[in-house]
């Protein structure tokens, strides 16, 4: 299996180099400063790739990218919502479904309290690979790791009701506008659907 990745600056692309050696599988790393689709196809075509794994947003960080499909959505070192079986990988958008040992909740980014099913609202999670802390900063530890072994995402999300993750945004990049809060990808998604507009970036 020849498998490929973009980057390096999350921790999801070095998992898979060291998973790479493992299992005796050729890896190749593309380099690229901004992602290229043509780029990319060109390099699976050259080395024949089999799996082609993009580190950036619609994997590892969890921001909307328009016209992908997210395979996983992974927080800290291990993947939090992953997609399994070929069914699951068809629901276009979503993040895939809880993976075992964890626990997640959608709450209300006033209140904290838990929200219903196909909600939108912060994802909280819990489970055996989260992170114990920033280093030297008790204030964004205190903020970020709550009590009961929570742990607040940033990631403004919803569950659907057959339990798919969909991202929405991040929580910081809302922007608010008088009693709304408007994420930016709603309106990115609006703007590119035009014919003429290529790609967007929608800022406070």
């Amino acid at each position: 299996m020849l498998q490929t990745t973009n980057m390096y600056f999350n921790i999801s692309g070095f998992i898979r180099s060291l998973a790479s050696v493992a299992l005796c599988e050729t890896f190749v790393v593309n380099g690229m400063e901004r992602f290229d689709a043509k780029k990319m196809l060109k390099a699976v075509e050259e080395f024949s790739v089999t799996t082609y794994k993009y580190d950036g947003c619609t994997i590892s960080d969890g921001c909307p990218v328009q016209g992908m499909r997210w395979r996983h959505l992974w927080l800290g070192s291990r993947a939090v919502f992953r997609t399994v079986r070929k069914e699951e990988s068809n629901r276009l958008g979503s993040a895939g479904r809880l993976s075992g040992g964890f626990e997640a909740k959608i709450v209300d980014t006033e209140t904290g309290e838990a929200l219903p099913l196909c909600k939108e609202g912060e994802l909280w999670i819990k489970g055996p690979s989260t992170m114990k802390g920033y280093v030297g900063d008790e204030e964004a530890t205190a903020s970020t790791l709550l009590t009961g072994g929570w742990l607040r995402t940033g990631d403004l999300c919803y569950i659907d009701d057959d339990g798919f993750a969909f991202i929405v945004d991040r929580i910081k990049e809302l922007i608010k506008y008088q009693a709304f809060q408007v994420p930016p990808a709603e309106l990115e998604n609006l703007l590119i659907s035009h014919t003429d507009i290529a790609d967007a970036a929608v800022i406070p």
